[in-house]
């Protein structure tokens, strides 16, 4: 196994304005629930990831995380990866996918090589502005033992 790598970045442009809009003085007066990975409405996504997803932190919602999935094409099954992501927010999803769990590669890597492919050339635009995107690995599943897939959020 590779080293471990752990980088710590300031929030991110953004959290601050989106905090005050969401909650009320008494409650960003309490870091319990206005704390970066704070969850006040106990539905296992932290304040950090509400604001990336532009959703309410104190409601619960179950329909904001990434989740994997699959899709055929041409007879063939792909890994497929679908997110929400908030435009506004500053933030960059980087979808990227291995077959080891040790060496993750994405798009335009220095590999050059393309290992995802997106779902459709224009994403769905939710109401609130933010943005669902998909992707699916290149190659099919039956062409690897094992197939892996992750978004890295940059900013």
């Amino acid at each position: 196994m590779g080293p471990l790598e752990l980088i710590i970045k300031p929030i991110p442009p953004g959290f601050q304005s989106w905090r005050s809009q969401h909650l009320t003085e008494q409650q960003l007066s309490n870091p319990t629930i206005s704390g970066h990975f704070a969850d006040p409405d106990l539905g296992t996504v932290a304040n950090v990831f509400e604001f990336f997803y532009n959703s309410d932190p104190m409601t619960a919602e179950s329909n904001i995380r990434p989740f994997l999935g699959q899709t055929t094409l041409n007879g063939e099954r792909y890994v497929t990866f679908t997110w929400r992501e908030n435009p506004q927010s500053g933030i960059t999803f980087i979808p990227q996918f291995t077959e080891s769990l040790y060496d993750w590669n994405f798009n335009y890597d220095t590999s050059g090589q393309v290992w995802t492919v997106e779902l459709s050339d224009s994403p769905t635009v939710e109401p609130d502005g933010t943005v669902i995107k998909a992707v699916r690995a290149a190659q099919p599943i039956s062409s690897s033992s094992a197939a892996f897939m992750r978004l890295v959020v940059q900013w």
